[in-house]
């Protein structure tokens, strides 16, 4: 056979499962997204190093389609070796599996079907004991009236729940959502505040000049929620009226608290950018007893 035969030949033959696939040096954008866009579920796949994943075609560089280098492609599939990249969609999968989960958590809350067992089985507790698998991180409220397990209906070792008046961003806050989503894998933050919450009351308080002279520990509280409060007082509509200032201060202070551990933390910046880590605001209706996600 010529030389230009047999190159010919390797060009065009089917590569084996285990090749290598040197060619692929980067995903295209449309392949990091949620596998609901790939058309595949991620339960049916490997998670070794050496295995290969079978991605749909579609997603298939257009470079690689258009030069022919892919005839030996079936028309559906395509070949990728690089678990990395396929992890980032599991983990962005993650993400959004655990907020349904939450969702229906909480719409059995507001339905009044909660499972109290999963809180007061005693086999449950005793799994716990062993070790805890926590799918979400709930950023929330010290509040008695917004216990998250609750209003989430799951039970022991479902959440890790970090509590502090006016669900504020501090160290030690980020340092505990930095432990669990490396320690546990949890791909989902929730910031949960909620209406009427008393810490976002006093700072209101404050500016106007009607609080108490506070301890020190409480004004640090205070001084972390101002700066997004003050800036409202600009508003007539909202100066004026002390409900819908209460309401919109709520859920700026949640947004401002998304807004610091998505730009705050390293940690959890590459863990955003490289691992599908989502974190999102929430608001907890005491009266209805309905969180409402307004940044996914």
């Amino acid at each position: 056979m010529s030389s230009r035969a047999k190159d010919r030949s390797s060009s065009t033959r089917k590569p084996a499962m285990c090749d290598p696939a040197p060619w692929f040096t980067s995903p295209p954008a449309s392949f990091m997204a949620p596998s609901a866009r790939c058309g595949f579920s991620w339960s049916a796949y490997p998670t070794s190093t050496t295995q290969t994943f079978i991605i749909p075609r579609t997603h298939e560089p257009s470079s690689r389609r258009a030069s022919g280098r892919s005839r030996w492609w079936s028309e559906r599939h395509w070949i990728v070796h690089r678990q990395s990249l396929c992890l980032g969609i599991r983990e962005m999968n993650a993400a959004k599996e655990a907020l349904e989960r939450l969702r229906a958590g909480n719409q059995r809350f507001v339905n009044g079907e909660v499972d109290i067992h999963a809180l007061t089985c005693p086999e449950r507790r005793k799994q716990a004991a062993a070790a805890q698998e926590p799918f979400a991180i709930i950023l929330g409220c010290s509040d008695s009236r917004a216990p998250a397990e609750v209003l989430f209906d799951h039970g022991l070792g479902d959440l890790f729940v970090i509590r502090v008046a006016g669900n504020i961003v501090a160290k030690t806050q980020v340092g505990s959502i930095e432990f669990a989503a490396q320690e546990f894998g949890a791909r989902l933050v929730v910031v949960l505040g909620h209406t009427n919450c008393g810490a976002i009351g006093a700072t209101v308080k404050e500016l106007e000049r009607q609080l108490n002279e506070p301890s020190k520990n409480i004004q640090f509280i205070v001084d972390r929620i101002a700066p997004v409060v003050k800036p409202l007082f600009a508003i007539d509509e909202l100066r004026n009226n002390p409900k819908e200032l209460l309401k919109e201060a709520v859920r700026a202070n949640v947004k401002a608290s998304v807004e610091q551990l998505r730009t705050g933390s390293p940690k959890l910046e590459d863990f955003i950018g490289r691992e599908g880590l989502n974190i999102v605001g929430a608001e907890y209706s005491l009266g209805s007893g309905i969180v409402d996600f307004f940044e996914t």
